[in-house]
């Protein structure tokens, strides 16, 4: 009696800790904050005649999970493939986007704000953005490509990553709005910088073992530019500009300054 008891005990605690995955066949498929979604098929989403008027791929709540299982996610050009609007707290549950898989065809392939993004194994070509979250949003990348984008590539408040590339992108191929701590960074041939730290009062950062070569094709030909401190440790670039954001008084707005560098091959 007693070990049927205790077995009974061990099937309420292990079912009541599984969260089972629900799959997502649809475009506009919402995940709750906690679940787990299965994507079972590629998606082709079309912007509807009705509101939003724009392509929906999925949605994330923070605390959110979608695996791709290796199926894409395309649109028509407008919209977002994935979703993560978090409640804007310090520390939120991350929406996580695990591949492999492949968006492309939207606005943004993925487009946050107030969350936390953990994205892994995840190929985004061929939208007009790779990732927009640049509003108090924190990115943990792990082995993703967002080249070859129409605009940007990544853009994020704090983008930390690993094994990331961020090439052929019309704009810049990455732009961190506070700080920014990548390895293995391959950023080449966009039309704007490579890497891009944007704070006006100076933001925090460290490129590892990366390759920034050959961008701003469009500007200056600065591969990095940044405000703030910047460390650049066995990688590979052509031109740096260190930045200083000053107010201009006829528009009250601010202006960047070339006040240094960092240290790149051509600087």
């Amino acid at each position: 009696m007693r070990r049927a008891g205790l077995a009974a005990l061990w099937l309420v605690l292990e079912c009541g800790g599984r969260v089972d995955a629900a799959d997502v066949t649809g475009c506009g498929h919402a995940v709750g904050d906690g679940e787990v979604a299965e994507l079972r098929g590629d998606l082709d989403c079309a912007a509807p005649t009705t509101f939003p008027f724009s392509a929906e791929g999925v949605h994330l709540s923070a605390g959110a999970t979608l695996r791709m299982n290796g199926f894409a996610i395309r649109g028509d050009g407008s919209g977002v493939g994935i979703t993560c609007f978090g409640p804007g707290e310090p520390n939120p549950a991350p929406c996580t986007l695990e591949g492999e898989g492949d968006i492309r065809g939207f606005w943004a392939a993925i487009n946050g704000a107030g969350c936390a993004l953990v994205v892994r194994d995840l190929l985004m070509k061929e939208n007009s953005n790779g990732i927009v979250a640049a509003l108090r949003c924190r990115l943990e990348a792990t082995r993703i490509v967002a080249s070859d984008n129409t605009e940007l590539g990544i853009w994020a408040t704090e983008v930390h990553g690993r094994d990331v590339d961020a090439s052929r992108n019309g704009g810049a191929g990455v732009v961190a709005s506070f700080d920014i701590d990548v390895r293995r960074l391959r950023a080449i041939d966009n039309g704007r910088e490579g890497v891009r730290l944007a704070r006006f009062r100076g933001g925090d950062g460290r490129i590892v073992d990366s390759v920034v070569v050959r961008n701003d094709r469009l500007g200056q030909g600065f591969d990095i530019a940044a405000a703030g401190r910047l460390r650049l440790v066995r990688t590979q670039c052509g031109r740096s500009a260190k930045l200083r954001y000053r107010r201009h008084p006829e528009t009250n707005g601010y202006r960047p300054r070339v006040v240094g560098s960092f240290g790149c091959a051509q600087d």
